[in-house]
């Protein structure tokens, strides 16, 4: 696993990340919002 990632380019990395980052941001919206439809 660790050689795996050394192999990679840290742009590859960033992007990953930042493409990690949006889907944590799209599942918080969607938990989020059933959790309001539950309580309506």
């Amino acid at each position: 696993m660790g050689t795996s990632t050394d192999r990679m380019p840290m742009g590859k990395m960033r992007r990953n990340m930042s493409l990690m980052w949006k889907l944590l941001a799209i599942i918080v919206i969607i938990q989020a919002s059933g959790i309001s439809a539950k309580s309506n």
